[in-house]
Formats: C-alpha cells, sequence, structure tokens
C-alpha cells in the first residue's frame, strides 16, 4: 500500500488510495476508534510509532430489509429496516427510509407519516404501511437525508443525497378471498333465462372498482337485472368455486371458476399493484329443477392455493333473497 502512495510536490503530503469498506461497516469497532490510526517514524534503526483516533464521519446504512404483506384489505404491511449501527431519532419520525429502485443518488419514496417503532438496540425499524408502497422486485431502501426528518448514528453522522441503498426482499402475498352482496334481494319478473344460458356466470373488470365488467372472453355481459350477483375479491391465480343452495341446505347450482385462474395465468386479466381484481357472479335462478321458488338463499365460495410450501383454503358465505313475483 506504501509503494501507490502518493507524494505531492513539497514532499510532505502522502496519499493512499484504499479499497471502500465492506457494505455496512459503518461505525468504529466495539473498543472504539480511539487506536485505529497509527504514525510510524524512523531514523536508521529507531522508530517510533504514535497512535491517533480516527473520527467516525460514515453515515449509517440499511444493509437489508424486509416487507410482509397482510394479504388482507385494510390491514397494513409490515416492512422491517435493519441498519448497518445503532440510530437514533433526527428532528423527527416523518421520514427514516425511503424504498424504490436502486439509482446512485436517487432520493426514492420516503416512508412518512406511517406508524414506526425502532427496537432497543437501536438497529431495526418496524413500519405499518399501507398499499401506496408497492416495491417491486429489484428495489431497495436507503436512509432519508436528516433534512426530512431521518435518522442519525451516534456520532451525528447523517445519509446525504448519494446514500448507500440496501436490498428489499418482498415476502409472499398470502391469498385473499372477500365475498360482498352485489344486492341483497332480486326480484325475477318470471321471464325466464335462455335455455343455453348457464346458470351461474363470471363477469370481470380491470383490477378493484376498475373497468366495465365483462365476460372472459372479452365481451359485453348479458342482461344482468334478472340476476342475483355478488362480487368475489381475490389475489392471484387462485383456485376457487361457487355452490348455491336452498335455505335447507339442498344444491341449487354449481360454477368452477377455473377459466378465471387461466385467466389471470394468460394475462387477461388485469390487477391492481398488489395482483387484486374482481369476480362478478351473477346467478340467474336455474335450480337443477326449473326455476327456483322465492326463498333465501346460501352463496358459497371456497377458494385454495399454494402459496411457497404453505396450502392456504378459504370459504366465505352470503344468505341473499330470491323473489319470484
Amino acid at each position: 500500500m506504501t509503494d501507490s502512495a502518493l507524494l505531492d510536490s513539497g514532499g510532505r503530503i502522502l496519499t493512499f488510495h484504499l479499497p471502500p469498506y465492506d457494505f455496512g461497516s459503518t461505525s468504529c469497532p466495539t473498543a472504539g476508534c480511539g487506536n485505529l490510526g497509527s504514525m510510524v517514524a524512523a531514523s536508521g534503526t529507531d522508530s517510533a510509532v504514535t497512535n491517533f483516533p480516527i473520527r467516525d464521519g460514515v453515515p449509517p446504512v440499511p444493509v437489508r430489509g424486509t416487507l410482509h404483506y397482510s394479504g388482507l384489505t385494510g390491514v397494513p404491511d409490515t416492512l422491517t429496516a435493519y441498519f448497518s449501527e445503532p440510530v437514533v431519532v433526527g428532528t423527527d419520525t416523518s421520514g427514516w427510509i425511503a424504498w424504490g429502485a436502486k439509482v446512485p443518488g436517487s432520493m426514492g419514496n420516503p416512508l412518512r407519516q406511517y406508524p414506526v417503532t425502532l427496537d432497543s438496540t437501536g438497529r431495526v425499524a418496524t413500519f405499518l404501511v399501507d398499499t401506496f408502497v408497492v416495491p417491486v422486485p429489484g428495489d431497495g431502501i436507503r436512509m432519508d437525508i436528516p433534512g426530512n426528518g431521518g435518522l442519525l448514528d451516534s456520532s451525528g453522522n447523517g445519509a446525504s443525497d448519494t446514500a448507500a441503498w440496501g436490498p428489499l426482499l418482498l415476502g409472499p402475498v398470502p391469498p385473499h378471498l372477500g365475498l360482498v352482496p352485489y344486492q341483497t334481494v332480486r326480484k325475477w319478473n318470471g321471464q325466464a333465462p335462455p335455455a343455453t344460458e348457464p346458470a351461474i356466470q363470471i363477469f370481470v373488470q380491470g383490477g378493484q372498482g376498475g373497468g366495465p365488467w365483462k365476460t372472459l372472453d372479452g365481451s359485453a355481459p348479458s342482461d344482468t337485472s334478472q340476476m342475483l350477483l355478488v362480487l368475489f375479491q381475490m389475489n392471484g391465480p387462485t383456485d376457487a368455486a361457487v355452490y348455491v343452495y336452498d335455505n335447507s341446505g339442498v344444491f341449487v347450482a354449481y360454477q368452477s371458476l377455473g377459466a378465471v385462474k387461466q385467466a389471470y395465468l394468460d394475462g387477461a386479466i388485469q390487477t391492481d399493484s398488489r395482483g387484486n381484481y374482481e369476480v362478478l357472479v351473477g346467478w340467474n335462478g336455474k335450480a337443477t329443477r326449473g326455476m327456483a321458488p322465492s326463498g333465501v338463499y346460501l352463496i358459497r365460495m371456497v377458494g385454495w392455493r399454494t402459496v411457497g410450501n404453505r396450502p392456504y383454503i378459504e370459504q366465505k358465505l352470503l344468505h341473499l333473497g330470491w323473489i319470484v313475483r
């Protein structure tokens, strides 16, 4: 290393080009920085060693982050950040870290106004975040700058605009199954549906609450004014089936949603950033023997999927009214 040092024109200053620190090495060792530096003076066969402290001027960095999805609408996800050294809160808690594409010099998207806790070691922060935090594989996290209320180390070092990015690991998204009545009662006007029309029909749209309803082949739906409608909310390629029973538990109708799963895998169903989509299911009153009489009917949906090596199965039930005029 001495051979590669550069000497200034006055012959009094040596400049050494040091290799970078390992990622995450931002603080002094446990013993402190008091004797990290040393200077050797030599004359002939005599030499003297003088130790001196090294000032800690390196800000902390997040060495990694993890995002765990709740999978439930209205329940926040959990983002955990692990820091290279203990940190303390700067001016406030409104901007500790940011997430986004790992572009050098990018400020990212600050995690502001989210509930956050810092553990007793000062090295782990846990944020509860909503669905507006939508990182994609390959994104990372970085420290927010102190001017935004960021975190500091014990020496008062804070991140700059060029702060280092750490990796952000995205956990699996648990399956979600929701069942919402489109209307609680349907009055049938007595006009029988076409003989070729199935008892249960399926309609989809782009994402939650966006785009017109359409059939799986992309065409406009038939008249739904005489159908009992329910809204299924799902995410990911889920196997599912719909059953209709009368109030005594007698089977009335059935429809597999296997075609919905295949449409999802084929990219024919547009989803939101979390993979959520909605399926509108309509029952036209057909039963195993003619049209169903007036009464209360049970709509049952069963969905199942395996994420990683963990199987999930969920069932939803609704009681709805069918009135024959």
